[in-house]
């Protein structure tokens, strides 16, 4: 099949006719909406090309992500049921200028941040409500001084490394310690990345006025949480697919199976159900980068779906020799989680990497790779 030029703007403009649809009054609209969302969606997913690989694998995840968010916003859930804390007036009875300004919160916070259905529980503390912006900003910055410093590092390391190149070789091909390494980096990776955009996110928004400080906890949590697989997924890493994924989750599990909250068989249905939907997201930006390799080559399903087994065996045996989190329990628990990680993330992103998932790694402005190469340019 020859793939057409992704036309521009065609991606925003799924996200405009969201807005519009999480506005409207009518539920009739809502779903012609999304109809139209799914059928966007659909044609950018199959017939079109960034013209890059990996710029493929990004954007169809993406893309995957904001059809997600409108069959959440305009099918499953009824707008008047998603409301602001201390929101009293029904949404459709709100005037259009409130109308849109709600949309536009409800649409800009993927963890629910200032909304009745936020998960509290799992999420790292929010700033304090009466934290002084500039305060919160001068930390920010430095914040976002300190994570650069991380991604400029491990980014002139994945230039240089082989293992992370087109055509280089497997992540585990050197030996347990740097197949411990590269994996570790590849971590670091994307949680500089997004910890960097998102802390200069939060800048921006606060200084504009456009948010309170309060809006902005961590975007991971603590990794001192990390000392079972369960925890590492619910509480420490970051948490920006959690509400797509939960809706969608719960509507299948409870409203569609009608399963008793608390059962073992609602229970593990809800958790192979939330890492299929996680899996999804990411398999679909496979499709973007592999095409018709994407049967032979996508690993995403399958790796979160050993997630979702992992556990169940991780609570089955805490259940059964009534284990507790001791120190000593705490410090195997990092041991487990850090080597199950280390065995199952190099099978899943080696062909990505052969098909030059890191092509688009590089900074014009790097600190490390002139120290180590002499050069300010870092371009894979």
């Amino acid at each position: 099949m020859i793939l057409k030029p992704l036309p521009f703007g065609l991606q925003a403009c799924t996200t405009a006719l969201l807005l519009f649809g999480a506005m409207s009054r009518s539920p009739g609209m809502r779903v012609l909406i999304f109809l139209l969302i799914f059928a966007m969606s659909l044609y950018m997913t199959i017939f079109t090309t960034t013209g890059k690989d990996s710029s493929d694998i990004v954007t169809w995840s993406l893309i995957t992500t904001t059809l997600l968010q409108a069959s959440d916003a305009l099918l499953i859930n009824d707008v008047d049921g998603l409301r602001l804390v201390g929101q009293k007036t029904p949404t459709t009875e709100l005037s259009l200028s409130q109308r849109c300004k709600w949309a536009f919160k409800l649409l800009t916070s993927p963890r629910a941040i200032g909304w009745t259905h936020e998960p509290r529980h799992a999420l790292p503390p929010h700033p304090p409500v009466n934290q002084r912006r500039l305060g919160f900003i001068s930390k920010q910055l430095l914040s976002a001084v300190a994570y650069f410093a991380i991604l400029d590092m491990v980014h002139t390391w994945i230039i240089v490394s082989p293992v992370f190149q087109r055509k280089g070789i497997a992540l585990q091909s050197d030996g347990y310690p740097m197949r411990f390494m590269n994996t570790t980096l590849h971590a670091a990776h994307i949680w500089s990345y997004m910890s960097f955009g998102y802390t200069l996110a939060s800048v921006v928004a606060v200084a504009l006025r456009i948010t309170e400080p309060s809006e902005w906890p961590a975007i991971y949590g603590r990794w001192s949480d990390a000392y079972t697989l369960r925890r590492f997924w619910g509480r420490t890493w970051h948490q920006v697919f959690r509400r797509v994924v939960s809706t969608h989750v719960d509507f299948v599990t409870y409203r569609i199976l009608k399963l008793r909250k608390g059962t073992f068989l609602a229970d593990n249905v809800h958790r192979y159900t939330a890492f299929l939907v996680s899996g999804i997201i990411h398999a679909v930006g496979e499709y973007g980068m592999f095409r018709d390799e994407f049967w032979e080559k996508s690993g995403a399903i399958r790796f979160f779906l050993l997630q979702a087994t992992a556990i169940c065996v991780e609570q089955e045996f805490s259940k059964t020799f009534r284990l507790k989190p001791t120190p000593w329990l705490r410090r195997l628990g990092y041991v487990w989680t850090l080597v199950w990680f280390v065995h199952t993330i190099p099978p899943w992103m080696n062909p990505q990497f052969r098909h030059g998932m890191a092509d688009n790694y590089g900074f014009p402005f790097s600190v490390w790779y002139r120290l180590f190469n002499g050069q300010w340019d870092l371009v894979a």
